[in-house]
């Protein structure tokens, strides 16, 4: 499903061939609630749940959701949903004060706000569900302001580490039950797109194809790879651009994994979020953005997942298990 008009990325064909049997656009969601003239969220996730209840039998919904597509000029948040952050502006250049920037991040990020909340509703229905759900959850990109952030706070260090913190999101993996093999405990790893599918089946215990065994020995190799560059085995950054030799077989393939071009209706900005299991490499530390907000909780005080969020240890919503989540990595839109 998708609310918008089917003719996006010929979706009601390519749909049809990646063999779905049914395709939901904005037809479907008529009369639904908008958020900035868009089909919110939660709106999406009322029309999985009436599927799930309408039929017993196994499904799998993919979900490309519209609430937060760019751009984050509009003006059009209702004054009770609008957040205002207080960004240190000591290290920014006049013209990014001056452009509007900051006021299209307090857009962004109030819109990501009525994410968290819409998927702290849907997690919540699905926990007291009658039946057995995965959610994996993830963004495709980030919104397109950060790298004038990124230049200003994030200075003195390597070509790769700068570039790839542009091209990651955040994904989740989580179930409405205990997964058996599992030791439901939370986990974060990070990993590029590439591998999400093999490293779900394998967390929850489905049979893998050849193709997706082959995805976890060249993930010991090649942890993370796009279309920028690439991780290699001592969780070191290269751009593909810059290497030779031995390591130009990597870059290769980072070209091979080119991810596709830029979306037909200005920039393709759906939920911003990821997430995916774990290997037991340690996690390289990342400095925090003076930008990123404090993140809401839940009665019980845990963490409700959202943007830009990082969840370790044990992690429960009810009956519901938080199994992964991180950084997926991808190129360029």
């Amino acid at each position: 499903m998708h609310p918008n008009h089917a003719t996006n990325w010929n979706r009601e064909n390519v749909y049809k061939d990646f063999g779905f049997d049914q395709f939901l656009s904005i037809n479907d969601f008529q009369g639904a609630d908008t958020l900035r003239g868009m089909v919110t969220d939660q709106a999406t996730y009322d029309k999985i749940l009436e599927l799930l209840n309408q039929n017993a039998d196994p499904q799998f919904i993919f979900d490309v959701t519209m609430q937060n597509h760019s751009g984050y000029d509009t003006g059009l948040l209702p004054a009770d949903k609008q957040m205002h952050l207080n960004i240190d502006t000591t290290d920014l250049d006049a013209k990014t004060i001056e452009d509007g920037t900051l006021s299209d991040v307090d857009e962004y990020v109030s819109c990501i706000e009525q994410s968290d909340q819409a998927l702290r509703y849907f997690l919540n229905a699905l926990r007291n569900l009658d039946r057995k759900v995965v959610v994996v959850f993830w963004g495709d990109h980030q919104p397109f302001f950060p790298s004038k952030f990124n230049d200003k706070w994030f200075t003195g260090e390597d070509d790769a580490t700068h570039q790839e913190r542009l091209w990651q999101t955040d994904y989740i993996i989580w179930a409405n039950y205990d997964v058996a093999g599992c030791d439901q405990t939370s986990e974060v790893d990070d990993l590029s797109i590439n591998y999400l599918s093999t490293q779900l089946m394998q967390l929850i215990g489905a049979p893998l194809t050849d193709y997706q065994k082959a995805h976890m020995t060249l993930r010991k190799s090649l942890p993370a790879i796009n279309s920028v560059g690439y991780e290699d085995a001592s969780l070191r950054w290269a751009l593909s651009s810059n290497v030779t030799g031995e390591d130009a077989v990597a870059a290769a393939a980072t070209k091979r994994a080119r991810i596709t071009p830029r979306c037909s209706t200005t920039r393709c900005s759906a939920t911003a979020r990821t997430c995916t299991p774990n290997t037991s490499r340690p996690r390289p530390t990342r400095p925090t953005p003076t930008w990123r907000r404090v993140r809401p909780r839940s009665s019980s005080g845990d963490q409700v997942t959202g943007s830009g969020a990082r969840i370790g240890g044990r992690r429960r919503y009810g009956k519901g298990l938080l199994l992964k989540q991180s950084c997926a990595r991808r190129g360029p839109h």
